[in-house]
């Protein structure tokens, strides 16, 4: 399957989005297209990150970088999780 071009994925972002505002998801597609555009930034920087770091020699600022683009990866799902699944009585 080939890449969507950025018209179309704009135009799918703003359709998904209009979605959930007017709450005609029946089945999450809006949803979940919205969900793994969020997720993919994050991995993309990853990925970034992950390339930089090897490209460069293994540099500890490179490094350092990786480690805060997965932690930001982190902090992201955990968001996620709580939003789904509030903790209850705390």
């Amino acid at each position: 399957m080939s890449r969507p071009t950025e018209e179309e994925l704009t135009r799918a972002l703003k359709s998904a989005k209009l979605m959930r505002e007017k709450d005609n998801d029946p089945f999450h597609l809006g949803k979940t297209l919205l969900h793994y555009h969020a997720r993919i930034r994050f991995l993309e920087e990853v990925k970034n990150s992950a390339e930089a770091y090897l490209h460069s020699g293994l540099s500890d600022s490179r490094h350092r970088r990786l480690l805060q683009a997965i932690e930001c990866l982190h902090q992201e799902e955990r968001r996620q999780a709580n939003r789904e699944n509030p903790a209850l009585g705390l």
